[in-house]
């Protein structure tokens, strides 16, 4: 994510850690073969787990896993491998949540989701009807 106080990996590919869950041993890339966004907590931070379920509800899946050479908290991994958050050791909950709510907002919350910065769209063409690729619903 731009801007100033993010975590030098919030932009990198998500490194590979071994995970220890209640389901075994895994990895991060095990976890990314579905191709869907993952919070990855590492802490045992059910705050982290809150706000995700709360801005991005199924869109995002919650894991929770131990790792032995972890320099993060969490991490909010996109799809695609890259990082979008991540949570320093022992990040203060006053930090790490507003942090992970903006995360969350800006990459996988619906138009006009509560904590969305992306409206849902008015926009229609000269017709009175929706652009293409557009969503069906009410335009009042």
């Amino acid at each position: 994510m731009p801007g100033t106080g993010h975590h030098p990996l919030a932009g990198a590919f998500a490194p590979d850690l071994t995970l220890h869950t209640g389901q075994g041993v895994t990895s991060v890339a095990a976890l990314m073969h579905a191709a869907r966004p993952v919070l990855l907590d590492l802490a045992g931070r059910p705050e982290l787990h809150e706000i995700a379920r709360a801005i991005a509800g199924d869109v995002v899946d919650v894991h929770e896993a131990k790792a032995a050479d972890r320099d993060v908290d969490a991490l909010l991994i996109r799809p695609d491998g890259h990082v979008a958050w991540a949570a320093a050791l022992d990040e203060p909950a006053g930090i790490a949540t507003p942090a992970l709510r903006a995360a969350l907002a800006a990459w996988f919350a619906a138009p006009g989701a509560a904590g969305s910065p992306n409206p849902p769209s008015t926009a229609t063409t000269r017709n009175g009807s929706p652009p293409a690729g557009a969503p069906l619903g009410d335009s009042r």
